[in-house]
């Protein structure tokens, strides 16, 4: 408990703006009391396990009178280098979206998605966005900001930032010891969102995407069409 603890007060120094007071649910954040409550209610508190890439937390909370009890999250540690997770949308002649499958850990399900990635520390998004598609598909173009968002409120802080690539040439993939890409599927735009809308599509940054992409040719639209109307 004291490692859990200690380890806990180590990211209030170095970190402050993970444990800035909330209006509702308000972070407890004394030690004494910290070590008190979790004594009597056997329940650990603090950083509970730590990796590479995340922190595992544990926080005591308090809403309003109520009494206290326990929230857990999970802290990406690119986040707390000022990255984010990048998510990229290739397109060919706007029409086809090029797609992984893959078998994901976390689901033990193959799934098809978008090409992503946690960013590198220090390097610029979009060269992450570009770098990303070439190292899982060999495609390449210019990137286009979409938009970000967050991955899961209820757990995790991680923001993801999404990119529109339109694919201007191919060349060799080369994954990451870490990634298993079994295909790499060229699916028109149209065959993707009827996946997505029976349920077929699962991945969550694959669906943002496809909404964020929408959202992004309608605004392409407008601006276009008032334009040529300005003429």
């Amino acid at each position: 408990m004291d490692n859990t603890i200690s380890r806990y007060f180590d990211l209030v120094e170095e970190h402050p703006q993970l444990f800035r007071q909330r209006r509702r649910r308000k972070l407890i954040l004394d030690r004494t009391d910290l070590e008190r409550w979790s004594s009597q209610n056997n329940i650990q508190v603090g950083v509970l396990a730590e990796t590479p890439f995340f922190l595992f937390l544990n926080d005591l909370v308090r809403i309003d009178d109520r009494e206290p009890h326990t929230y857990s999250r999970l802290i990406s540690k690119k986040s707390l280098a000022g990255q984010n997770s990048v998510v990229v949308l290739p397109i060919i002649r706007s029409n086809l979206v090029i797609l992984v499958s893959q078998e994901r850990h976390a689901t033990g399900e193959q799934m098809l998605e978008l090409p992503r990635g946690f960013a590198e520390p220090g390097q610029n998004e979009t060269v992450q966005a570009v770098e990303e598609l070439a190292t899982e598909t060999g495609y390449k173009g210019t990137p286009v900001f979409l938009g970000t968002s967050y991955t899961d409120t209820g757990a995790t802080d991680n923001k993801v930032s999404f990119y529109l690539i339109e694919v201007t040439e191919r060349g060799d993939s080369k994954p990451e010891v870490t990634e298993d890409i079994d295909k790499i599927i060229e699916m028109p735009l149209r065959e993707v969102r009827d996946q997505v809308g029976a349920g077929r599509i699962l991945d969550g940054y694959t669906i943002q995407a496809i909404a964020m992409y929408d959202r992004y040719r309608r605004l392409v639209g407008t601006v276009t069409s008032t334009n040529d109307n300005a003429r």
